[in-house]
């Protein structure tokens, strides 16, 4: 939702903006399916099979190399996500299985799932790691799946489950072609493939290349029942311009991570914040005056760099104007609940001229203030003098 007030102001005066919301909530219950069955961490005598259930049940697989199965492993507790390791297995070897939830079983409708053991060999050693947040609280138990995509051909997969402070690690040494089962020769500039799946309703996704250094990082982020949407960025814009620093601002479809990369001739510095917004608001400090600069804008893994000629802004002359604070309150429609890390943009038209902008986050309870004294003229980057019957527009967009 984005909400414009345009005011007159004279000293002192207060401008406050109220903003109505209304919510839907709904709810929706689940059967005990099973759901996202897969094979992984495939090896010469081991393989994982792994499924996502409705609700909390005992996970079983029965398994053999016949259609009699005749061997089973079961989970120690109850869970939603089921991660059981067969071991003792032949090599190059086919297995049929069967997967039990409490009372529901899966037998791919009386046709057995299979697998074929891989051949005796393994790969070269390469760590992938992550961890996964709930916004920022560690997601305890997630089952993430790994793998490797190319054009040809996709690489196995591998499973773990995230730890009690949400970290995960694997080894792309341990990946396999799925027809034939001998390792699969990752290389520099492979796509990885990484998602966390915590039950039907919530999961997670990442995605990053191979880049030479182990171990690797790989960051994953909330991902809608529906499953991976592509993250949308909004053209960015520049406000708050100084001698020595400028705010870039954008938007997102969906809550995402802020990244900016920027330099004189080449993106050799960032600046990034891991908190996940639809509204985005990054400061660049420590610039020269009156230098242009080039800058690309990164939310999650999409990543805007204009088409490949980047973008750029130019800082102030050194200089501020007369400081004259504007503030307000962001306020639901109630009048009084307020309304916290919503994005303020203020501008002042004066003579038919438009000065730069100033943007600012609403806090705790809803309060905002920018000065005017820090505006700037857009073509020029000096001061920007204003007078007290001039117009001033706020702007407000509302957090996710």
């Amino acid at each position: 939702m984005k909400v414009s007030l345009n005011r007159t102001f004279t000293c002192g005066s207060y401008l406050s903006l109220f903003i109505l919301c209304f919510f839907l909530f709904v709810f929706s219950v689940r059967a005990n399916e099973i759901d996202h069955l897969a094979i992984s961490d495939l090896s010469s005598s081991s393989a994982v099979i792994s499924w996502v259930s409705g609700q909390a049940e005992v996970g079983t697989v029965n398994y053999g190399s016949t259609a009699e199965l005749g061997q089973t492993i079961s989970a120690a507790e109850a869970k939603k996500v089921h991660r059981l390791e067969l071991t003792g297995l032949l090599p190059a070897a086919t297995y049929l299985f069967e997967v039990v939830s409490g009372s529901v079983t899966d037998d791919n409708d009386g046709n057995y799932y299979t697998f074929q053991t891989a051949q005796t060999a393994s790969g070269t050693p390469y760590t992938l790691y992550g961890q996964v947040l709930d916004n920022t609280t560690p997601v305890n138990g997630g089952l993430v799946s790994v793998w490797v995509e190319r054009e040809e051909a996709d690489s196995s997969r591998l499973t773990t489950l995230t730890n009690s402070s949400g970290f995960w690690n694997l080894n792309l040494g341990n990946l396999k072609h799925v027809t034939t089962g001998i390792p699969f020769g990752y290389q520099n500039g492979d796509l990885i493939r990484v998602e966390v799946k915590l039950d039907h309703e919530e999961w997670w996704y990442g995605e990053a290349v191979v880049i030479g250094v182990s171990p690797q990082e790989v960051r994953t982020y909330y991902q809608p029942a529906s499953g991976p949407q592509t993250i949308t960025l909004n053209q960015p814009g520049i406000s708050n311009y100084s001698s020595t620093s400028v705010v870039v601002n954008w938007s997102t479809n969906l809550p995402a991570t802020s990244k900016v990369d920027y330099g004189q001739t080449t993106l050799g510095q960032t600046v990034e914040d891991n908190q996940l917004r639809r509204w985005h608001r990054v400061e660049i400090t420590d610039l020269e005056p009156e230098t242009v600069y080039l800058f690309q804008i990164s939310s999650n893994y999409v990543t805007d760099d204009n088409s490949g000629d980047y973008y750029s802004f130019q800082t102030a002359n050194t200089g501020t104007g007369t400081p004259y604070t504007v503030f307000g309150q962001v306020l639901a429609g109630d009048d009084t609940t307020a309304i916290p890390q919503a994005s303020v943009t203020v501008s002042v038209t004066s003579g038919g001229n438009d000065s730069s902008l100033l943007t600012t986050i609403t806090g705790d309870s809803g309060f905002w203030n920018v000065n005017l004294g820090n505006l700037k003229q857009p073509a020029t980057g000096a001061v920007f003098s204003y007078l007290t019957t001039d117009q001033v527009t706020v702007s407000v967009e509302l957090p996710s």
